[in-house]
């Protein structure tokens, strides 16, 4: 008798499966960086006016560049890969119009934070599980991103002329 096949000598760590362990991180870090970006309107003006605009939109990217970070690379594909960031880009831009159009601007400013910071959670969940079920990894990249363009920064020019 040789020695055992690889495959019985590797352990399961855990029965999530790697696009629900890539959903859950991506979604656990939109939830952060879209809570922060949200909270810092709440700092009075005084310490507000010297950065804060700056750490927002800072906010804003960080989010973004989890989409990005998440999502494994596509390499070649170029007619597959073109197809699917148009699919990811409108998609995400609908969804961002509409959450920010239907939800933020019709809701009381807290109700409509909460919903940016929930929908952003869902979005990233959503595009990891979208992206293992149909292996549309760059479609589901710029759905994210392209969601939360749209999303946040409607909802900060809107935040912005509130408060000022």
């Amino acid at each position: 008798m040789g020695p055992p096949p690889r495959q019985q000598l590797l352990l399961k760590v855990s029965r999530v499966p790697d696009w629900g362990r890539r959903a859950i991180r991506l979604s656990l870090a939109l939830v952060f960086f879209t809570t922060l970006g949200l909270t810092l309107w709440l700092v009075p003006e005084s310490y507000r006016a010297e950065w804060g605009d700056e750490v927002v939109q800072s906010c804003n990217w960080a989010g973004a560049t989890c989409a990005v970070v998440a999502a494994s690379p596509l390499i070649g594909k170029v007619a597959q890969l073109s197809y699917e960031r148009t699919l990811g880009t409108l998609t995400g831009g609908l969804l961002g119009f509409m959450v920010y159009d239907y939800g933020v601007l019709m809701l009381p400013e807290t109700a409509g934070g909460v919903l940016m910071v929930a929908a952003a959670a869902a979005v990233g969940f959503l595009s990891c599980y979208l992206s293992y079920k149909f292996k549309l990894d760059a479609s589901m990249r710029l759905f994210v991103i392209t969601f939360l363009i749209v999303s946040t920064w409607g909802s900060w020019g809107v935040m912005h002329e509130h408060l000022v």
